[in-house]
């Protein structure tokens, strides 16, 4: 089925009320639609691992991404992001391609992509300069690497820019979410702060169903 339009505006209004406890059936369905509550084998047969940036990155993001490249010695990285990191003057891939040298990644794994500024144009821009590499309509495998509670908005933005440059059949994305610490897939529930982080990840989602900006998935 879709989502449920209706319970999920319920959800966002129960988040937003933080001195209540959440009702079983809101858990459930904020679980279900950011997929917390799936469980990803890890990513040891792609060609490429897609890294989306964001402020904290190098807390979550960048070092789920080392441990996958060292277990996937022949694949490649994409670092997506061109907003600046408060207090670093780097920005998302630039500070993420500085993290996984200085982790031993060598030098020739790492493509920096630097233009993005929304989830949207991570995909986007990604799905191009893969395309760009590999002309031919073959296969590409690709380990998506973002935050537990973003994994859903990226893999679909994902899926929609491979079906735009035609590519939908040859591009195959594969979940591979880092453990946010701020809002993590067991203890979200249980702070302001992680409820907020889901109410804003879920209003995003049905605003961008809303406008055809995302496909409209089934739970």
């Amino acid at each position: 089925m879709t989502p449920d339009t209706e319970r999920l505006k319920r959800a966002v209004e129960c988040l937003s009320d933080y001195a209540v406890a959440l009702p079983g059936d809101v858990l459930d369905i904020c679980e279900e639609v950011l997929m917390f509550r799936r469980r990803f084998d890890a990513c040891q047969t792609s060609d490429y691992l897609l890294v989306a940036g964001y402020s904290r990155c190098l807390d979550d993001r960048a070092p789920h991404a080392a441990a996958l490249l060292a277990a996937v010695p022949t694949g490649r990285a994409i670092l997506s992001g061109g907003r600046q990191i408060p207090n670093t003057g780097l920005s998302e891939s630039l500070a993420m391609y500085h993290y996984l040298s200085a982790s031993g990644v060598h030098a020739d794994r790492l493509l920096v992509e630097n233009d993005s500024r929304t989830t949207l144009e991570n995909a986007e821009l990604s799905v191009q300069l893969i395309t760009a590499r590999h002309p031919a309509l073959d296969r590409v495998d690709v380990g998506v690497v973002t935050s537990s509670f973003h994994i859903r908005r990226l893999m679909l933005a994902l899926h929609a820019s491979a079906a735009k440059a035609g590519r939908q059949d040859t591009l195959k994305f594969a979940p591979a979410p880092s453990t946010c610490l701020v809002c993590a897939p067991d203890t979200w529930h249980a702070t302001v702060l992680g409820r907020a982080m889901v109410a804003r990840e879920i209003e995003i989602l049905c605003r961008q169903m809303s406008d055809g900006k995302l496909p409209v998935f089934e739970l």
